[in-house]
């Protein structure tokens, strides 16, 4: 299609069946090293601690005098490799998938793992697979593999990024509840050790209530100044939601991947369909 309209339906057939023959020649080269989880496991930590050593302080067995020969690291090998494998299994059904990489991204947030980490891990998983697959490693897999680690990365990056900002906002509420609690207590010894009967000054109370209202109007001027903003706004919803989703694709490509409108060519991807989700996701609602 040209002048920016929709992908031909052939054109987007041909796509599907790309991705489609992607997966297929990513299954068959796993299928030439899945016997050696071990020997792979290890290899690509070592690669990983070779491209940025500092990451080993995020292992167990940093301690260890020899780490190459640590057996908490080659089990912690078999484990990555092994969860690769269910990942190759499981781009057939990619919906059944995505829970389990969103829950595998959960455990690692426990562990300080940072989305800065993961193309270094993708970069070790290449190498490691082009050393194990000597001349089976083609520019068709080497681009397989690629697009299959950028899908993986773009399920569990945001995952990651979504838990560790519920996680921060759930400290900042605890954080000023016990603020809010030991104000309370605060202001329960002063009034305890009030004038024993004694009415509030009349100014102190009039400067109170000054205080109430000048905050309640700044709060309703808020109010006023985000609904007369907005009619701006919802006089053209489309365009601001197709900006709002290219400037997504601006800060994270990645989070293409995570859309039905991916397989279509990027100059695209800003199309009906963008607009469809925009509009499915609550981003055009009115506040």
């Amino acid at each position: 299609a040209e002048g920016g309209g929709e992908v031909a339906p052939g054109d987007r057939h041909r796509r599907v069946v790309d991705i489609d023959r992607q997966r297929r020649v990513v299954e068959a080269s796993w299928a030439l090293v899945e016997h050696d989880l071990q020997g792979l496991g290890h290899a690509m930590f070592l690669e990983i601690f070779r491209i940025a050593p500092e990451a080993l302080k995020l292992f167990s067995f940093k301690d260890g005098e020899n780490i190459a020969d640590s057996p908490a690291l080659q089990t912690h090998g078999v484990l990555v490799m092994t969860t690769v494998g269910e990942a190759v299994a499981g781009l057939k059904d990619m919906p059944s998938l995505v829970p389990i990489l969103k829950e595998l991204a959960r455990r690692h947030s426990n562990f300080d793992v940072l989305p800065e980490h993961f193309p270094i891990v993708g970069r070790a998983l290449m190498t490691t697979l082009e050393t194990g697959l000597g001349d089976a490693w083609t520019p068709e897999v080497a681009m397989a593999w690629n697009v299959v680690w950028e899908t993986i990365e773009g399920i569990m990056v945001p995952a990651l990024l979504e838990l560790r900002f519920f996680e921060e906002v759930k400290g900042d509420k605890d954080t000023k509840e016990d603020e809010e609690s030991r104000a309370d207590v605060e202001a329960s010894k002063v009034e305890s050790k009030g004038t024993k009967g004694e009415d509030e000054d009349p100014e102190s109370k009039v400067a109170k209530g000054t205080e109430d209202d000048g905050a309640k109007g700044e709060e309703d001027e808020s109010h006023r100044l985000v609904r007369e903003s907005w009619i701006h706004v919802a006089d053209d919803v489309e365009v601001y939601g197709l900006h709002f989703f290219l400037k997504i694709f601006e800060m994270e490509p990645k989070l293409l991947n995570l859309f039905s409108f991916r397989y279509l060519s990027p100059p695209l991807y800003h199309t009906s369909i963008v607009h469809r989700t925009a509009d499915s996701e609550g981003i055009l609602s009115s506040p």
